[in-house]
């Protein structure tokens, strides 16, 4: 008994896989496995093969010549479709934009971050000192023979060691004074504290002496602790009179002035406090942004939020 082959099957059911095949390469090559299949897909293959594939299109008799022909145009039509879109754009009239609320990340710090910095080429060693602030954190740079090709030495001091944390505790002035064989940094903070650190060696550490509270203790209203706005507990400048041994440092409305020619005292206390805010209107905040020595008992204020920024 010879076994059935494709070519053997009869008409119709070889137009029945005619209908179901999805390419014209497809029903190509059904017609060329015999003879007998080749006659059937010209005599109505690739009529059933388009009238199943492509339903919508009516084709005129004798459009074409051969169905074969059809299939081929329509085929070639409908890549050339799938390879092409529409994009539609509306225009509308635009809406009046709604005024947007100021809104606060509640993990973001209020006063945005800014470094600070002071330089000096030490005058008893002639070595060059860089000290700056990086968030909570101080970078300490010393170098040595600054005329030659010197040591070359940084540091770091993380302020979260000292118990200052990212943000509130940034650093926001700094000075280097020289008052003794070696220098010593002037450090402000956002939270409030005035620090003096030595930096005898390679790095900075705390000094013998501390700042007492830089405000007046017998008036309440000046505590750090009433001060709700984050930019007005910080200090905000630091300033060094050599000649006269003076420290000057802002904080809000308030100037505070403190004598360091003791090096023995631990604590040193504040000699005079002047509030900037007493000379202005009352609708006026008067913040004190920083402060020069003009001479030892002179100095110039700038300040912000008020109509007589210089005094």
């Amino acid at each position: 008994m010879n076994m059935a082959s494709l070519g053997s099957l009869p008409g119709d059911l070889i137009l029945d896989i005619a209908q179901h095949l999805d390419t014209a390469r497809d029903v190509a090559h059904l017609g060329a496995v015999s003879k007998h299949a080749h006659t059937v897909m010209n005599q109505s293959g690739w009529r059933s093969f388009v009238r199943a594939k492509f339903p919508s299109i009516n084709v005129a008799p004798g459009a074409l010549t051969g169905w074969n022909a059809v299939a081929d145009r329509l085929t070639y039509l409908d890549r050339c479709w799938d390879s092409r879109g529409f994009s539609l754009t509306v225009y509308g009239e635009k809406a009046p934009a709604r005024p947007k609320r100021r809104e606060f990340a509640r993990s973001r710090q209020s006063v945005n971050f800014h470094s600070v910095m002071d330089a000096t080429t030490l005058s008893s060693t002639q070595e060059e000192m860089l000290v700056y602030g990086a968030g909570e954190n101080l970078v300490f740079r010393r170098k040595e023979d600054v005329g030659a090709r010197g040591k070359d030495s940084w540091s770091k001091l993380a302020g979260r060691e000292a118990g200052f944390a990212a943000g509130t505790g940034d650093v926001t002035a700094i000075s280097i004074i020289q008052r003794q064989q070696f220098p010593e940094v002037v450090v402000g903070r956002a939270t409030g504290d005035l620090q003096l650190l030595s930096a005898k060696d390679e790095t900075l550490s705390d000094a013998s002496q501390k700042f007492a509270p830089a405000y007046d203790v017998n008036d309440t209203s000046k505590t750090p602790l009433t001060r709700r706005s984050p930019g007005q507990r910080a200090v905000s400048w630091t300033e060094w009179q050599p000649s006269g041994q003076l420290l000057a440092s802002c904080r809000s409305s308030d100037l505070t002035l403190y004598n360091l020619s003791d090096t023995e005292e631990a604590a040193l206390k504040p000699i005079l406090f002047y509030d900037v805010s007493k000379d202005s209107a009352a609708d006026e905040i008067s913040l004190l942004r920083s402060v020069k020595f003009m001479s030892q008992d002179v100095v110039a204020c700038g300040l912000g939020g008020c109509s007589d920024p210089l005094r």
